[in-house]
């Protein structure tokens, strides 16, 4: 602080005034002080409430997935020969098929007689006709100076279905042809009557097809199929069929409902259900664990979540029926510190026994009214999170408040302090204007007091 008093001109030692003001402002603040801290936890426990709020968030979602009856209908294929894969859709019935490959689906492939430059003109004219599947022949114009990459090119560039590329053997360049598409119906036909010169590109010539145009063809539980693709639908009701080259023994294509996504779903659950649990122990404490924050400590919404979500998915679902009742029946265990752990081999085996036990367990039962676990656990969560009357969203409307008026509880003890401050600043500065003109007075006086005394003394010599 500026203008510091020195007390020393009256023989009482130096004062610094400006630490004196600070230390007398510190104690000013520190009700102010308190309030930031308090503040801070306040803002902190709305961070933390709002958070625990998301993780509900996501268990709700989880939780729907599971509550969907199609959860339970996805279905899935396998094959015991990996050149034929399969793939199920819902609709799929479970069972068991017999599946041979005869043949693959192919798009024709037709090489040009042989060149020595792929760059030197051919000396051909006139036009090159080229037909797909029958249909109208679509002529490419060839001129005298056109060599086999400019044919190349004309044909590549004319938007048939067709792929135009050049072959060199190690010794001569060949025009190669290939239709885009599979199946005996997409046969490229070509036409070269209007086409006059000394060489001929020979297309035409039936040895020169090295890859005939054909379909797929299959024998699915006894029944010949036949595909122009190689991807056959529904030959097997519900199933893909995607086949890479011919078996050489009947494949076994096994279609069940599919348990891995069902695994795949309870798991999500379970890490969310864990995930809130976690968070909630963390955020209010637990045992001899204390809250992260200690305005959280014991938190009245988080408890209440926790112990509501223990209660759902640790006793009996109203409205099961059959052999599993419960989530423990089927792999979800509900463990001492609150968490879930989940028993694959438990839940697929509760699958395979009685999969509409499992599901009434899991969905809402139209024919009893069961909302099933997962429902009841959406229900929970929208209860305690959604809506200004919830017990988590009072809390945060009930933290935003508080903040609110610590803001300006803070502001107003922020401007008394400065106030505060500018008063001893004030006061200190006329002490030192006070105390700079008894200095100057007392030098004042002294000078004159020598003066006076040499006088005296001048006038008893004489």
């Amino acid at each position: 602080m500026a203008n510091a008093v020195n007390l020393a001109a009256l023989g009482l030692g130096g004062i610094d005034t400006t630490s004196l003001v600070s230390t007398l402002v510190s104690i000013e603040e520190q009700p102010m002080n308190q309030l930031t801290t308090q503040q801070q936890n306040i803002q902190s426990a709305q961070t933390t409430i709002s958070s625990f709020s998301s993780a509900m968030s996501a268990l709700s979602n989880a939780a729907q997935t599971l509550s969907d009856p199609s959860t339970f209908s996805a279905m899935s294929a396998t094959s015991s020969d990996s050149s034929l894969v399969a793939t199920a859709s819902a609709t799929a019935p479970a069972g068991q098929w017999s599946v041979s490959v005869s043949s693959i689906a192919q798009s024709q492939r037709t090489l040009s007689s042989g060149f020595a430059s792929s760059t030197v003109p051919l000396g051909l004219s006139g036009n090159l006709g080229i037909s797909i599947g029958g249909g109208a022949t679509q002529n490419i114009s060839i001129s005298p100076t056109s060599s086999l990459s400019d044919i190349s090119n004309e044909i590549a560039s004319s938007g048939l279905r067709l792929q135009s590329s050049l072959m060199y053997d190690g010794s001569n360049y060949h025009l190669l042809v290939s239709g885009l598409d599979t199946g005996k119906d997409n046969a490229i036909t070509f036409d070269e009557s209007g086409m006059a010169g000394s060489q001929s590109l020979a297309l035409s010539v039936a040895s020169n097809t090295i890859q005939q145009a054909q379909n797929a063809n299959l024998t699915v539980g006894g029944i010949a199929v036949t595909s122009a693709t190689n991807q056959i639908a529904n030959a097997i009701p519900g199933v893909t069929l995607a086949v890479t080259q011919p078996t050489t023994s009947p494949a076994t294509i096994q279609v069940n409902a599919s348990t891995t996504t069902m695994e795949q779903n309870v798991q999500a659950f379970v890490t969310a259900y864990n995930a809130v649990v976690s968070a909630g122990h963390a955020d209010a404490g637990y045992g001899s664990q204390t809250a992260s924050n200690p305005v959280l400590q014991g938190d009245q919404a988080i408890r209440s979540s926790l112990n509501q979500l223990g209660s759902l998915v640790g006793e009996a679902v109203p409205g099961a029926s059959g052999a599993y009742a419960t989530l423990g029946s089927v792999g979800v265990s509900l463990n001492t510190d609150g968490t879930l752990s989940l028993d694959t081999t438990a839940l697929t085996s509760a699958l395979a026994a009685d999969p509409a036990s499992v599901q009434r367990l899991f969905v809402t039962d139209s024919s009893n009214g069961s909302q099933g676990v997962m429902g009841a656990v959406t229900s929970m969560v929208e209860l305690m999170t959604t809506g200004s009357s919830s017990p988590v969203q009072a809390e945060l409307n009930g933290f935003s408040s508080r903040n609110t008026d610590l803001s300006n509880h803070i502001a107003s003890m922020q401007l008394q302090a400065t106030t505060y401050q500018n008063q001893l600043k004030n006061t200190f500065a006329k002490m030192n204007a006070t105390l700079a003109t008894y200095k100057t007075m007392a030098a004042q006086f002294n000078a004159n007091s020598g003066n006076s005394s040499s006088g005296s003394s001048t006038n008893s010599v004489l």
